[in-house]
């Protein structure tokens, strides 16, 4: 069932906004159901997403280890993959700050570029890009909590000055 706020959106969005759905490798490997979940919910949103078929890793165990030069096939690969969506999307935070932060050794060509502006985390490309105020669908009958790792907000610092 469509609801209203999901229609809304609809209307509100580009009609050729294509959304590059980022899945990293560990994603794939070793919890693809989230992959699955992070596709289903884009395409609540009538979001057309396109997943390169070819995506590996965007060489964050490579950098993470002082390893730039095994490091930059990865990302040269990342923007070949991603460098013709509007915005690429992952349900990663570490993921994303390896594209948006780490991609340095790369030539800055506006490809990549382009690729490091453009992708998100999948919360907050929800709340950030789409403005989705709620998912009335859902039901979540659970506390939570969430752990801000100080690289995470080193990132999200960052990011929120560059706008």
């Amino acid at each position: 069932m469509i609801t209203q706020a999901e229609t809304a959106l609809q209307r509100m969005l580009p009609k050729n906004m294509r959304i590059g759905l980022f899945i990293p490798c560990y994603i794939d490997l070793i919890y693809p159901e989230v992959g699955i979940a992070t596709l289903e919910l884009l395409e609540r949103f009538g979001l057309n997403v396109g997943y390169p078929l070819n995506q590996t890793c965007c060489g964050q165990p490579m950098s993470n280890s002082g390893d730039e030069k095994n490091a930059q096939p990865a990302e040269h690969l990342f923007v070949e993959n991603f460098k013709e969506f509007d915005c690429i999307v992952g349900p990663a935070g570490s993921c994303v700050k390896q594209v948006r932060c780490h991609f340095d050794g790369l030539e800055q060509t506006e490809e990549v570029k382009h690729v490091r502006r453009h992708t998100y985390e999948l919360v907050e490309f929800l709340h950030d890009i789409l403005k989705v105020e709620s998912l009335p669908w859902a039901e979540f009958h659970h506390s939570v909590a969430i752990h801000n790792s100080c690289s995470s907000i080193r990132a999200s610092v960052s990011r929120n000055l560059q706008r």
